[in-house]
């Protein structure tokens, strides 16, 4: 609130400037209005605004497109194409690469099923306990182990 008070002649000559923009704003739209008094816009282009002509009719006396009015001529034939001719080599070639491929995919899906297998192996065999935890001289060794490389006792 104190800056409004400090500032208050920036405020007021703001405050001049609007006004005599939005002023300046109306004036400009009376003059506007007051020199074209016609019912349509301007933006309207002109040849939206002159009458159109009927279509021509043709000799039976139908406007062309309604039932009963002849059909155009077709505006191009259709090309006769000769036939391609059949490269036995290239057809070889292809077959061939065909081949590879699917020998290929298949390669792709025995190395993923290997990979699936080999890692639904190593879950299966890190889950099972190790069996030196069993002696339990291995056992003690374990958990001073523990007690050595773990968290202190005091952070536990």
């Amino acid at each position: 609130m104190d800056w409004l008070f400090d500032n208050i002649q920036i405020l007021f000559l703001i405050g001049i400037a609007l006004a005599s923009w939005l002023k300046s704003r109306s004036d400009q739209k009376k003059a506007g209005q007051e020199e074209d008094d016609s019912p349509l816009p301007d933006w309207i282009p002109e040849e939206i605004l002159k009458p159109r002509r009927p279509p021509p009719l043709t000799k039976s006396g139908v406007p062309p497109g309604l039932p009963g009015a002849p059909k155009p001529p077709p505006i191009f034939e259709p090309a006769v194409v000769p036939p391609i001719p059949i490269d036995e080599q290239a057809l070889a070639r292809q077959r061939e690469i065909q081949e590879k491929l699917a020998a290929a995919k298949a390669a792709k899906q025995a190395a993923a099923k290997l990979v699936k297998d080999n890692k639904a192996a190593k879950e299966k065999a890190s889950s099972a306990p190790p069996s030196s935890l069993r002696d339990p001289a291995q056992t003690r060794r374990a958990i001073v182990l523990r007690e050595i490389l773990g968290t202190p006792v005091g952070l536990r």
